[in-house]
């Protein structure tokens, strides 16, 4: 293979470190430095919102299951209510 067949190196290319190539990395370096901090700061967040979601809805449940009791107590008082007054009604009636 001769010279002439060699891939030719670009022109731009000098194979140097430059202060420009030295900033271009930094710049890079700290850019996905930053990118990496802001999606763990996201990702974060999120566990927080989820944590906080699972105990609101822990609360919920049982609250629900607490207004669930107190429905079931206030149906039992009403039908006592009843039978009093319907007993009262056929007593009163001639």
């Amino acid at each position: 293979m001769s010279k002439a067949d060699m891939p030719k190196k670009p022109d731009w290319f000098d194979n140097k470190i430059s202060i420009g190539n030295v900033i271009s990395w930094l710049t890079v370096f700290a850019s996905l430095v930053y990118m990496v901090a802001f999606v763990r700061a996201d990702i974060n967040t999120l566990n927080a919102f989820r944590d906080e979601t699972k105990l609101e809805i822990r609360v919920f449940r049982e609250q629900r299951a607490i207004d669930r009791d107190a429905l079931l107590r206030m149906e039992g008082d009403i039908k006592v209510i009843r039978q009093i007054v319907e007993q009262q009604a056929r007593a009163t009636r001639p």
